[in-house]
């Protein structure tokens, strides 16, 4: 007592000790159904105990049957009935006990590598120009018509093409006058207002019909309203002729249209094209892939801390529904209160509906791991992950799942303590295609953002040989392998606009003397290329001043001959701002002395040393060196412009290469190199010009050609008026222009077709082109440009891949001449002001997503669906891969706060200074951004999938299931074997019935049974081949008649299966129910949900040990109980000898009579030998006396093997036994456990053994009355 009770003065110490806790009650046994339900977890069991806990978990059942109506592509399949969810219903509708649910959804096996192993959908046909082979998704790009610049634009909608061809019928806007077109990859106008448009659709043949639409959400033209938004109308197995289509229509975004402006601008006024939405590797309509969980993005942190990404949510549930339904708010965000004893903030996490009801909350949470409070804590973080090897699930995760409907991911960091100082700010929106520009004549389409165009350059090349002529302007012909005795071959790279002759050049001369030359004067021997770089600016270092200038060459004598290498390096340093000066050593001559005596000159050319700017500055080293370096132009352009940077040198077999920096040149820009190979005098010289397809920051470039500097026939030529020009004929897109002086080549954005093409020699002087000086026969051969599989990361593609299209393979989108248009797709729309939708308190007002009609209305817009949806296989929609990009990056650190006027408004990167006005916490901190009570925002959840083809109206049809098990080459095999092997192990999910309703397929049923047979704990119910085939699973060309149902057919195909097992059962035929939760609609359903609601509602009214059939409990009313479906009739009318047919195989049958109705008659077993198990409510009985009794025997597992242990165990079983037979669910029983059962030997084995024989109670099934008639006299004792 002293140890116990420590008093250190008298005292009266008083306790409670609570013993009436009231132990947990087991839960009782129930079915495990497996199928497809209208939302909710997936592939995984699920225990629910009430129907409208199914209900909320799981959705209404879907009683299909509506043929072709409704937006499939928004509501999900709505064609073919849920029997999973028919039979849950049944079930529960008894209140027996809990159902454990394994909804389906498409998975494949991890080694899956084909299109028909892998779950989910795709287009019948690629992307391809013929009609029959094109499948593709199209999107419809919209932009505000304009001159040249059509600003930027968005993608409108998306359609998805199965075969033939789409395209918009109107005026081009290339040719407004002429006549109109119906093509792709042409921008046509607008035919009236909403952004009024027609659609052609084509089929493989010559076939078409055309359709106006709209984005007017309340016009008869509304785009979802006029065209077929049900992918299943393009099955050609399943949809007949008559109602088939070839395509349908699936995103659209008009809120999008709408915040562009477009919308309200007349007809005419915008500008549409119609391109096929694919990469380099996949198209957008590749859906191939395993059903997924939709997800939030990654919570960021407060742009002080640098926008850390803290932690995601992540459903519990798999497909589209829980992120059409739901989104996450973080809320009531608060900084610590005392930074230096707690350096962890709070916040509240809720789950809400679309609609702003509060589902969920947890308030109070934190980002500190030893916290009750930490969200990973109160909210759960574990996920059942699939053990492929094992073929069972694990558990990932520390702490249990509280929520119902999502789990939270924590960055690492976060849980290893680092979550100190960062609070939830804003979070990343779903993962997009980066944008892209279109320029008139382009071969591709260059991603918005990008630095680095991507596709394959086109190459001229012009040989200078033996057997090329070339007139000069003083009409001498250069030939015999030399341009001119002492000329040299010039590349000039131009951008847009003609400069001053003032330019920067480098040239790299193989000199043959100790001569130098100025640009007229001396001759030069050998070759010379020269490359001058006009419109220059500067990039890189600091450039030289205004009144600086470099020049230098670096010469020794004897053995102080310098690295040629080192004087290229100090002249890359000085023209990039790197060093001041170059430095040079030897003779120190002046600069006249170098002019005038040319070597051995070393210099560095400044203002303050005198000399003429403006004039040629050279400096050369000895021949040997062959180095020469040429400095041009006035000092204040070069100071200005100076923005590139080279440095080598050539001989007779040296590459030159110049590197242009990165901004260098509006048409290369990210870098480009040109390359020039010099030769000695009897060889070839190659001049390779190399320019991209496709511009970022300008839209032309042009491209010349010229001799430059020639002496011949001892007569002086000037430059200018002897320019040897290129023309490119029979390339289309090129548009030459002739100008007084030089003949330019202008290509606008360089889409080159190289067939027939050639290079065409031209003289400036003359002011046409002519072939002045090369005979057709000799015009060098031009290689164009191609557009390569993922030009510049657009997830578009031009004309040269989709049938019906404008221009040509050269021309990615026919539009006016030098148009320039950028699109982006679309993003989430945000809430912009405090105000909209009429917030009553701006400060309080929920930030981030806003997914409604309009900034000022409060209806749901429908398009936020379109906006959630998964990318094709292969992409994130959380991650960017290269390419893409987040949608949205919202944070609260951009709210702009204006106290004046009492206005809360958001800017995207306001916090960095856009749009001019700096955000509140920006301009304060976080923390006062807190104190306004702006510390909420909502997220949305995305990114969720099915996994099922949705041009099947049932996906999990029998004509889809192959009659042998491959899991790797199956989809549906691999789905439903990794159902049922996720229930196969009775100690994880108890159960005492099992069933997939609506699937036939023996390879299937089969395994089933053997599932059944492998846990000994439950009754599997299937279904059987013969039967009804409702209509979601037929044909084309199927009849009623023919899918009605033969009991032949099943009596044969039951008799070639050879089934023998106490653990199955089977019943004929399919009914008609009426749906009670959902207007009742009348539904037709497998006989295996009209047998378990047969079981439930007998278990209800007698016990589960009594035959579910006959007048009395086999009576089919409604199934399970009151909230079941109430069945109206069975598909066929059986009479006595197709039940007896039936019933002699085992199969029981569900019949009609006149007065009772529709009555399960029989109640057998799949056993074909006969014992008492061949009835179900033996099998039942004994599934349940096994159950009861091996709880009893669990609970002495590890206690000692004595008699007393023996007795508890006795004292424990006989009142269920006897209980049992008090209830007629035997007629007599014994129970043994002593030495005579368990044995000596068997103690030493550690085995306690008892036996039970039980006499069970038989269902009487025959009633035989014997009528005796007698005489009048006879005597009845």
């Amino acid at each position: 007592m002293a140890k116990k009770f420590d008093f250190l003065s008298p005292g009266i110490n008083i306790r409670e000790i609570d013993q009436s806790f009231i132990p947990t009650e087991r839960d009782a046994e129930g079915p495990i159904i497996i199928g497809r339900t209208r939302k909710g977890p997936a592939n995984k069991p699920v225990k629910v105990r009430s129907l409208d806990d199914f209900v909320s978990v799981f959705g209404l059942p879907v009683p299909g049957g509506n043929g072709v109506q409704g937006d499939m592509w928004r509501d999900g399949n709505t064609t073919g009935p849920t029997y999973a969810s028919y039979a849950a219903q049944s079930w529960l509708a008894s209140e027996q006990s809990a159902v454990t649910i394994v909804r389906v959804a498409g998975d494949q096996h991890p080694q899956a590598s084909t299109d028909a192993a892998r779950a989910g959908w795709k287009l019948s046909g690629s992307l391809a120009a013929a009609r029959a082979d094109n499948g593709t998704a199209y999107g419809l790009f919209l932009v505000a018509s304009g001159t040249t610049d059509f600003g930027t634009g968005s993608l409108a909608a998306v359609f998805y093409a199965n075969k033939g061809y789409l395209a918009l019928s109107g005026t081009p806007a290339e040719n407004p006058e002429g006549s109109d077109v119906e093509q792709a990859g042409t921008f046509i106008k607008s035919s009236g207002n909403n952004c009024q448009f027609t659609l052609v659709i084509g089929d493989e043949g010559s076939a078409s019909k055309k359709l106006d639409f709209n984005f007017g959400r309340n016009s008869s033209k509304y785009i979802r309203s006029v065209f077929n938004t049900n992918p299943q109308l393009v099955n050609e197995l399943t949809i007949p002729s008559a109602q088939r289509e070839t395509y349908w229509l699936g995103e659209s975004f008009a809120r999008g249209v709408d915040d562009l402006g477009l919308n309200l601008l007349s007809s005419g006024q915008v500008y549409g094209v119609l391109l096929p939405l694919q990469n380099a590797t996949t198209n957008w309509s590749y859906q191939k892939g395993a059903s997924q969980e939709a997800e939030s993005g990654q919570v960021i942190s407060q742009k002080e801390t640098g926008q850390v990404e803290l932690f995601n949510f992540k459903s519990l549930h798999v497909g589209e529904d829980i992120q059409k339904d739901y989104m996450i708010a973080i809320e009531d965000i608060r900084e610590p209160t005392n930074p230096i004893v707690n350096k962890y903030g709070t916040f509240t996490v809720s789950v809400k509906t679309l609609g702003g009801q509060t589902v969920e909350r947890y308030t109070g949470l934190n980002l500190n791991p030893s916290s009750p409070d930490y969200i990973a804590k109160r909210i759960g973080d574990q996920t059942l992950v699939w053990i492929e090897a094992d073929r069972k699930y694990k558990t990932l995760g520390d702490f249990d799942n509280q929520s119902d409907i999502i789990y939270v991911d924590v960055k690492q960091f976060i849980k290893d303590g680092g979550g100190q100082g960062f609070l939830p700010a804003g979070f990343k929106g779903p993962v997009r295609p980066k944008g892209f520009t279109l320029t008139h004549g382009s071969k591709g389409a260059n991603s918005l953002g990008d630095d680095v165009n991507t596709g394959v350059k086109a190459t001229a090349t012009l040989q200078i040989n033996s057997t090329t002529k070339i007139k000069t302007g003083d009409g001498a012909i250069l030939s015999n392998g030399t341009v001119d005795a002492n000329g040299g071959v010039h590349v000039t790279t131009k951008v847009a606009s003609t400069l001053a002759d003032d330019a920067f050049s480098i040239v790299f001369a193989n000199d043959a003397s100790n001569k130098t030359t100025d640009r007229n004067g001396a001759a030069l021997k050998g070759r010379t290329i020269e490359v001058v770089l006009q419109n220059m600016v500067s990039v890189a270092g600091t450039s030289p001043g205004a009144d600086q200038i470099f020049i230098a060459a670096q010469q020794g004598s004897g053995g102080d001959y310098a690295s040629r290498a080192n004087v290229a390096q100090m002249i890359i340093n000085a023209l990039m701002g790197i060093q001041d000066q170059v430095l040079v050593t030897g003779g120190g001559r002046s600069w006249s002395e170098a002019v005038k005596y040319g070597s051995n000159a070393q210099y560095i050319a400044n203002p303050t040393n005198g000399g003429d700017l403006g004039s040629v500055f050279e400096a050369s080293i000895a021949a040997t060196q062959g180095v020469k370096i040429q400095l041009r132009g006035s000092q204040g352009s070069v100071g200005a412009n100076l923005g590139a940077y080279g440095g080598a040198w050539a001989s007779a077999t040296t590459i030159v290469k110049l590197t242009i920096a990165d901004g260098g040149l509006g048409t290369t820009a990210g870098g480009a190199t040109q390359t020039f190979t010099a030769g000695d005098s009897t060889g070839a010289t190659t001049v390779t010009l190399e320019t991209f397809q496709g511009t970022e920051t300008t839209k032309t470039a042009n491209v010349d050609f010229f001799v430059d500097g020639h002496r011949t026939a001892g007569t002086a030529n000037n430059n200018t008026a002897t320019n040897l020009e290129v023309e490119l004929e029979s390339v289309s897109g090129f548009d030459a222009t002739v100008s007084t002086d030089t003949v330019t080549a202008e290509v606008t954005t360089a889409g080159f077709s190289g067939n027939g093409a050639k290079l065409k020699f031209a003289n400036a002087s003359t002011g046409a082109f002519t072939n002045q000086g090369v005979a057709d026969d000799d015009n060098q051969d031009f290689t164009g440009g191609t557009d390569t599989d993922d030009f510049a990361g657009a997830f578009v593609r031009g004309n040269d891949d989709v049938p019906e299209t404008g221009g040509d393979a050269n021309n990615f989108v026919a539009g006016p001449t030098d148009y320039t248009a950028s699109f982006n797709f679309p993003s989430l729309p945000l809430r912009v002001n405090g105000t909209d939708g009429g917030a009553p308190d701006p400060y309080r007002a929920y930030y981030g997503i806003r997914p409604k009609i309009s900034t000022a209305s409060t209806l749901h817009d429908p398009d936020y669906v379109d906006y959630l949806r998964r990318l094709p296989t292969g992409y994130s929609s959380f991650v960017p891969a290269s390419d893409f990009e987040h949608s949205i990056v919202f944070s609260l650190d951009d709210i702009i706060v204006d106290t004046t006027n009492n206005i809360v408004s958001y800017t995207s990167g306001a916090y960095d200074g856009t749009g001019g006005t700096n955000s509140y916490s920006k301009d304060n901190d976080f923390g006062a951004l807190l104190d306004k009570n702006i510390r909420q925002f909502l997220m949305p959840l995305f990114g969720g999938s099915e996994g099922f083809d949705i041009t099947e109206k049932e996906p999990l049809r029998d004509g889809l299931i192959s009659s042998t098990r491959n899991d790797k080459n199956d989809h549906i095999h691999y789905t439903l074997n990794k159902a049922l092997d996720a229930v196969k192990d009775p100690e994880i999910v108890p159960a005492n019935l099992l069933l997939i309703p609506g699937i036939r397929e023996p390879s299937i049923t089969n395994r089933l049974i053997s599932i059944a047979e492998s846990r000994k704990d439950c009754l599997a119910i299937i279904d059987l081949e013969g039967d009804y085939l409702p209509t979601a699973e037929r044909l084309d060309g199927d009849t009623d008649l023919g899918k009605v149902g033969e009991v032949s057919t099943a009596v044969s195909n039951i008799k070639q299966r050879n089934l023998n097992s106490s653990y199955a059962c089977a019943f004929y035929p399919w009914v008609q129910v009426s749906d009670n939760l959902n207007g009742s609609q009348l539904v037709w359903l497998p006989p295996s949900v009209a047998a378990l609601g047969a079981i439930g509602k007998s278990q209800a009214q007698s016990e589960l040990w009594f035959a579910p059939a006959g007048f009395n409990r086999g009576g089919l009313g409604s199934l399970g109980g009151s909230r079941g479906p109430r069945v109206l009739q069975a598909r066929q009318r059986l009479d006595s000898a197709d039940r007896d047919a039936l019933y002699e195989v085992n199969i029981n049958p569900i019949a009609t009579f006149p007065a009772e109705g529709v009555v399960i008659f029989g109640q057998k077993t799949l056993q074909a030998d006969a014992s008492a198990l061949d009835r179900i409510n033996v099998r039942r009985l004994l599934l349940y006396l096994k159950s009861e009794v091996s709880a009893v025997a669990r609970n002495l597992l590890f206690d000692q093997n004595v008699e007393s242990t023996w007795n508890r165990f006795k004292a424990q079983v006989n009142p269920l036994l006897s209980d049992t037979q008090a209830r007629f669910g035997i007629t007599d029983y014994r129970l043994i456990l002593d030495e005579t059962t368990t044995t000596a030997d068997l103690i030493d084995r550690n085995t306690m053994y008892a036996k039970i024989f039980i006499k069970p109670a038989r269902a009487i099934e025959y009633i035989v009355v014997d009528f005796v008639i007698t005489r009048t006299g006879a005597d009845f004792v």
